[in-house]
């Protein structure tokens, strides 16, 4: 009997010690492409801001983990569900989110933008054929040009009998001469090498003289709303102007859902540089994203093209997601804070983003 229990004893030992040593299980930690937050370098290896964070985090607590590319629309599913521990890369708070999974403290708040094109002076013109086309010009040059004729014509009635006038002669000639008058005159030009000769002629003339100051108003008025517009058309000051534009997304992205709650429809796109390249291309107008990522690509890719317009009043979020009752939360959130506030984190980000990039 005694020897029975010492060899319990000593097996229930062994096993205490063996489950000592088994190695804690690795943390399964989703990455995705989206510079300059995550990505691959040449080697094959993930760096960016939000990798290099989590690196120096895990590294202060002892974290053990492996990285496991997913695509961003199946992070959060996937990690709602346990099959993930914490995901990393451009990966916005929203309240929809934070529904199905928790976040950590933010490491980075940003605005949203829109990529448009650089040279917009063709857009420009093209707004304003559209204005001419659909608010009210084209009417307003039919009336001036209709009034124009009817002048001209009584003009010569009145004056192609005067032997001395300047308005006689053949019928094409006195009528073109009528023409040349009634629009130096409408126009307010005046050269005065024609005149009219008669008391009915110089009255109608008198009149004429009135109404063409009248429609040549109309006109510099219609012409100067349709630049107006063009310019308010082509204008980005804030989210619900781009339902102007044939707008682009990235599938999955926080800037999606924006649109969405905005009622902007958007061609969606499985990543940004797919997404700036059909801007590029003239497949959309506009490309909607963080200005970050869209700052980061267009500067890298599409200096000479493409431009980012920023939205000050919609502010963008990035914070490490975890699934549901993340066991090592505290531990993780009092790493990050402690890192993001100092200045070796302020020279880290303008390593990855310029000094010119505003991360407030």
């Amino acid at each position: 009997m005694r020897i029975a229990t010492l060899s319990l004893t000593v097996l229930l030992a062994l096993a205490a010690k063996g489950f000592a040593e088994e190695p804690s299980r690795k943390l399964k930690v989703a990455v995705f492409d989206r510079p300059p937050l995550a990505m691959r370098d040449r080697h094959g290896h993930w760096t960016g801001i939000a990798v290099e964070l989590w690196e120096n985090v895990s590294n202060e607590n002892g974290f053990s983990y492996e990285y496991v590319p997913v695509p961003l629309p199946n992070i959060i599913p996937k990690l709602h569900s346990g099959e993930l521990d914490l995901a990393l890369g451009e990966i916005g708070v929203s309240a929809d989110r934070e529904r199905k999974v928790d976040f950590t403290q933010p490491f980075l708040v940003t605005t949203m933008a829109v990529a448009v094109l650089k040279d917009t002076s063709f857009a420009n013109w093209r707004q304003i054929l559209y204005g001419i086309t659909h608010h009210g010009l084209i009417p307003v040059v039919l009336g001036m040009m209709g009034l124009l004729l009817i002048f001209s014509v009584l003009l010569w009635l009145l004056e192609r009998r005067t032997t001395q006038g300047h308005f006689g002669g053949k019928p094409i000639s006195g009528l073109g001469s009528a023409l040349w008058f009634s629009a130096v005159t409408m126009t307010t030009v005046g050269y005065g090498d024609k005149t009219p000769q008669t008391p009915a002629g110089r009255l109608l003339a008198f009149l004429w003289m009135f109404l063409g100051i009248l429609l040549v108003s109309a006109f510099t008025g219609a012409v100067s709303s349709s630049i107006t517009l063009a310019q308010l058309r082509a204008s980005i000051g804030e989210i619900d102007d781009l339902a102007r534009f044939r707008d682009g997304v990235m599938r999955g992205s926080l800037a999606e859902s924006m649109l969405v709650e905005s009622g902007i429809p958007a061609k969606k796109f499985e990543s940004y540089e797919a997404g700036l390249q059909a801007l590029e291309d003239g497949t959309i107008t506009a490309f909607a994203g963080d200005s970050i990522t869209l700052r980061y690509l267009v500067q890298r890719d599409h200096p000479e093209r493409l431009k980012v317009v920023t939205f000050a009043s919609a502010h963008v979020t990035f914070a490490m997601a975890t699934r549901p009752q993340f066991p090592d939360m505290e531990a993780l959130n009092v790493s990050i804070v402690g890192m993001v506030n100092t200045p070796d984190w302020t020279r880290k980000l303008q390593h990855w983003l310029g000094s010119a990039v505003d991360t407030n």
